[in-house]
């Protein structure tokens, strides 16, 4: 029998199962499709192969329709785990088989005789026809099913093998078919720019149906997993913390279901206007049908980034995002994903999601949010503090975030036991007790935290730990950046070679000719000069990830992001630990609140809980990030800084002709030769530093201006030296 499943808009609310069969045959034997695991890959083991001929209805005549397509069936594919043996009867002599799925073009069900299937490849027929109208069904999806004919030629076990499992222990489909409602309203970008409300996001509709012909509610291995409209899988259990309830039709998640406050991609209906990605619960349904590797009893935690504890309770982050619950008995109880941060303060534990928003633990989970907007949490002196993102910094106090402690803030972070800020004019404080006392040292482009200890970068490339009560011996020099991540500090020095805190100092470099390093998702990445990108292993050195082409790497809104030259961003994925792509066209990212600038000069920011780019404005010819705050220039000369407070830019300079960045201070030239440098404390870029500039520019972190002389000079700690 083909199982397909139909996925209905919103407020058709319910989807149905649709089960056509073959005509009778005595002679044939029908074979069940079998399954195997999904599994973070970062080498693409599985191909799916689309194939449009029964696209009657024209549907993907479109170009950005088979754009979209090809990037769901990447994306998913390249999380698949599987070694599947080639089907082809021509090396079989005697033998056939028959393919059937339902035909995207009729509804009835259709045949291919000796469809050859490449090894780790599955075939996909997809198409569009009208099906019942917009806000009803919007596709129907499903595995196809393999037929051998009897008493063909002599019985060969290898040929049987071959179809059945495809040399494979677990389930293996040559493929299946979607089709596609051509009568809706379809989004086709491959980002929600542009996705309005009475549109349907063909991505996430396309992902949702391969999903389905993934086995996702089409197969026997789902249907053995349910029991009393519950699916029962180990790993979807340990996901959502109980068997998880089912819709009515049995193949699909309870309607609206949540998991961390996050819907999932297999929920029943679906809501015009959004898109729905791929969540740890639908990637959870996969290991339990068999996708990848046989699983273990329960799953492993794939490496922890940091652990906290009130006392009674302690909590493991891992470096994929997941929050569990350290039991007596060694075990870990799965309680909520999506987290960048956990943190300590009052008894109390906290969690920061990457959609800014901090929940404090309460009766073995996570209840109401206590805020929203925040960047970063930290703990100090036994309590708990919070950046927002407008530069605001809070303590808890008494169940809820009273008033500001200070403002102005880039970043916080902890170490010895102790809290600290960076304002964005350089100066570093610590919290005493009771507010924000004595600078503690200035000039300083970034903090960071890494094996309990706090450092500091400053604007020279020196490097300082915190030793108890001030900044003592420089650790190192010639530095240009420094990153967390797994828990752990890095450096990247300004010949390109990275190093590993070790508790005492840095001793070898991990990785040589590397431009940029950045956290983000729990990880530490790193890009290599010849654009090649990779990721620290959790243990003691940089793998190569299998994305070349990189141009730049940032962090912003908790997650990590990669530009390639082509222009298209991708966002590190914590749950199958590859890289989605998110957005097209691109020519800049920036950090700290997730910053985009696009070919065509609109300003994008991610979006948490969409898990896209929302346009903030347009107009830009530069994007930039200093003292934790975005600034752009618009094609007018007008410079306009973020104001995180209100989600708007506001104006902060007018008649500019270039704007650059450099040890994390901004700088603009005006159109008359006169160089500017924003001043984070007064917010505004008063104070002229130079005059005859005809040219500025960045390399490596460091900024440089040339004036009419031809002289070349750089900024270095609030002065300007003589340049080669």
């Amino acid at each position: 029998m083909l199982s397909l499943f139909g996925l209905r808009s919103h407020p058709a609310r319910r989807a149905r199962a649709v089960s056509k069969r073959p005509p009778a045959n005595p002679r044939e034997k029908f074979l069940r499709l079998n399954m195997e695991a999904l599994e973070a890959r970062e080498v693409p083991a599985v191909a799916v192969v689309l194939d449009y001929s029964r696209d009657a209805g024209g549907l993907f005549n479109n170009p950005e329709a088979r754009a979209v397509m090809s990037e769901v069936a990447t994306e998913l594919g390249n999380s698949l785990n599987a070694s599947l043996g080639a089907i082809n009867a021509a090396n079989y002599p005697g033998q056939s088989w028959v393919a059937s799925f339902l035909d995207p073009a009729t509804g009835y069900t259709a045949s291919v005789s000796n469809l050859v299937v490449d090894a780790n490849t599955i075939r996909v027929y997809v198409g569009g026809r009208a099906l019942d109208g917009p806000a009803d069904t919007l596709a129907l999806a499903g595995p196809g099913q393999s037929t051998i004919p009897l008493l063909v030629g002599p019985f060969l076990p290898g040929w049987d093998n071959a179809v059945t499992t495809r040399g494979h222990s677990g389930f293996a489909p040559w493929g299946g078919s979607i089709t596609f409602d051509s009568s809706e309203a379809w989004h086709f970008g491959q980002t929600t720019v542009g996705l309005d409300a009475n549109e349907v996001d063909f991505y996430s509709v396309a992902l949702h149906e391969l999903g389905h012909v993934l086995g996702i509610g089409t197969t026997s291995q789902w249907s053995g997993l349910v029991s009393s409209g519950t699916f029962t899988g180990a790993y979807a259990v340990a996901v959502y913390g109980a068997p998880v309830p089912l819709a009515p039709d049995g193949g699909h998640w309870a309607d609206g279901i949540k998991v961390g406050g996050l819907g999932a991609n297999l929920d029943p209906t679906f809501d015009a206007g959004s898109r729905v990605g791929w969540s740890l619960l639908d990637a959870a349904g996969l290991l339990d049908l068999g996708w990848g590797l046989v699983p273990p009893p329960a799953p492993v935690s794939p490496g922890t980034a940091d652990t906290v504890s009130n006392g009674s309770v302690t909590l493991v982050l891992d470096v994929q995002g997941d929050v569990y619950r350290q039991e007596a008995n060694g075990s870990r109880t799965f309680l909520t994903s999506q987290v960048m941060q956990i943190a300590s303060g009052s008894g109390q534990l906290f969690i920061l999601r990457n959609d800014g928003a901090v929940f404090r633990y309460d009766a073995g989970g996570f209840g109401l949010t206590l805020t929203t907007g925040i960047t970063q949490i930290a703990s100090g002196s036994g309590q708990l503090f919070i950046l927002r993102n407008d530069g605001a910094v809070f303590r808890y106090d008494a169940g809820g975030f009273g008033l500001t402690l200070t403002t102005g803030i880039t970043q916080i972070a902890s170490g010895s036991g102790q809290l600290f800020i960076l304002r964005n004019d350089g100066a570093v404080f610590r919290y005493d007790g009771s507010g924000f006392g004595l600078t503690l040292t200035t000039g300083i482009t970034q903090i960071a935290s890494g094996s309990g200890q706090l450092f500091i970068l400053r604007n020279d490339g020196a490097v300082f730990r915190y030793d108890g009560s001030g900044f003592g011996l420089t650790l190192t020099t010639g530095i240009t950046q420094i990153a967390s991540g797994s828990g752990q500090l890095f450096i990247l020095r300004n010949d390109g070679a990275v190093f590993r805190y070790d508790g005492s100092g840095f001793g070898s470099a991990l990785a040589t000719g590397i431009t940029q390093i950045a956290s983000g998702g729990g990880q530490l990445h790193a890009r290599r000069n010849d654009g090649a990108l990779l990721r620290y292993n959790g243990t003691s050195a940089f793998s190569l990830v299998t994305l070349t082409g990189v141009s730049q790497i940032a962090s912003g809104a908790g997650q990590f992001f990669i530009l390639r030259n082509d222009g298209a961003v991708l966002r590190y994925n914590g749950s199958t630990g590859g890289y989605d792509n998110v957005a097209t066209g691109i020519a800049q990212l920036a950090g700290v609140q997730g910053f985009i600038l696009s070919r065509n000069g609109n300003v994008l920011r991610y979006n948490g809980f969409t898990g896209g780019f929302d346009v903030v404005t347009s107009s830009a010819t530069h994007l930039v990030m200093g003292q934790g705050i975005a600034f752009i220039r618009r094609s007018n000369g007008d410079v306009l800084r973020y104001n995180a407070f209100t989600g708007a830019f506001d104006v902060v300079a007018s008649g500019t002709a270039d704007l650059a960045v450099g040890q994390d201070q901004v700088f603009y030239r005006s159109t008359a030769g006169a160089l500017h440098r924003y001043n984070g404390f007064t917010g505004s870029f008063a104070v002229s530093v130079a005059s005859g500039v005809i040219d500025i520019w960045s390399i490596a972190g460091q900024f440089y201006y040339r004036d009419t002389s031809n002289s070349a000079f750089r900024y270095n700690a609030g002065v300007y030296v003589a340049a080669p």
